[in-house]
């Protein structure tokens, strides 16, 4: 089941070709490097655009959010087994 965090991170990246491919998040002063990304999914909040990421770091999934009006990023869930 998913659990709902909605806190602010920052993430660390590159650009490659026009796209930004996020390689590290830190939260709670923790840095989770970023082994795979699972999906990627443009989404509209009214007038705000935003960019989810679905990544794996240390066999966890987190969703990871952008927001690319504020350029701020928010870890909205982690994926907990049980």
């Amino acid at each position: 089941m998913y659990q709902t965090i909605g806190e602010t991170i920052s993430v660390l990246g590159i650009f490659r070709e026009t796209s930004f491919v996020p390689k590290t998040f830190h939260w709670h002063n923790r840095a989770y490097p970023i082994e795979e990304i699972t999906s990627i999914h443009e989404v509209k909040d009214e007038s705000i655009k935003k960019r989810r990421y679905a990544v794996l770091s240390n066999g966890n999934l987190y969703l990871l959010e952008y927001n690319r009006t504020t350029e701020t990023w928010i870890l909205e869930q982690i994926w907990m087994e049980g």
